[in-house]
């Protein structure tokens, strides 16, 4: 109950420690290894932005991924934001190089969507710390209830 009035106040709920530390490594040595292996085609399926490393499809990129569209936690709240209507769009990957700004904000909707008309939740899984320094994915808390795309 707790998580759910965050997760309606805020638009967001971390859900901290949910990958170990072991996990964490695994994904990012395969990450390395997808990268090594596909060289410049890596995530070229998906939008491509300069200053990031893009990876695409990691649900047929191993094992390791697959809890990030499993995990019970993560599924009971994008089920309470969908209302049960959900199905997996994609996973994806995006490291943001130093040195190259922020990432503007936006959207992943198309347009603005009436308060708890939502089409979308994605789940964020950290692989680094967020930082200001690295390019971080950033929230404006409640902006979910506005009804407006950022300007």
């Amino acid at each position: 109950v707790e998580e759910k009035q965050f997760l309606d106040e805020k638009g967001y709920l971390p859900l901290p420690n949910i990958l170990s530390a072991d996990q964490i490594q695994t994904m990012r040595a395969r990450m390395e290894q997808v990268l090594a292996g596909e060289k410049d085609k890596t995530g070229s399926e998906f939008h491509q932005e300069p200053g990031t490393i893009r990876f695409a499809n990691l649900v047929n990129k191993g094992p390791q991924f697959e809890i990030c569209y499993t995990h019970p936690r993560v599924l009971a709240a994008i089920a309470h934001v969908l209302d049960n209507d959900m199905k997996l769009s994609s996973l994806n990957g995006r490291f943001a190089e130093p040195g190259h700004g922020l990432q503007a904000l936006h959207a992943d909707w198309r347009g603005a969507v009436a308060a708890g008309d939502y089409q979308v939740c994605n789940s964020i899984w950290l692989l680094d710390d967020f930082t200001t320094e690295n390019g971080a994915t950033r929230v404006v808390p409640g902006s979910q209830r506005s009804g407006q795309t950022p300007a």
